[in-house]
């Protein structure tokens, strides 16, 4: 389950990655919503990753 979330989150972050150069011209309200929504994503995969290696060693 966590490996999906991991997986599904960072699709979303490398989709926003995207979408964000092409919003920033047509849709400036919309840049920080993106930014995070990116944030949390990462923060999530990082923190999934960490959960991750400490649950291998453990």
């Amino acid at each position: 389950m966590l490996i999906i979330v991991i997986l599904f989150c960072s699709f979303i972050w490398l989709f926003l990655a995207e979408a964000e150069e092409w919003v920033r011209c047509k849709e400036p309200p919309f840049c920080p919503v993106i930014f995070f929504v990116r944030f949390i994503c990462g923060f999530v995969v990082i923190a999934g990753i960490i959960k991750l290696i400490i649950g291998a060693f453990s």
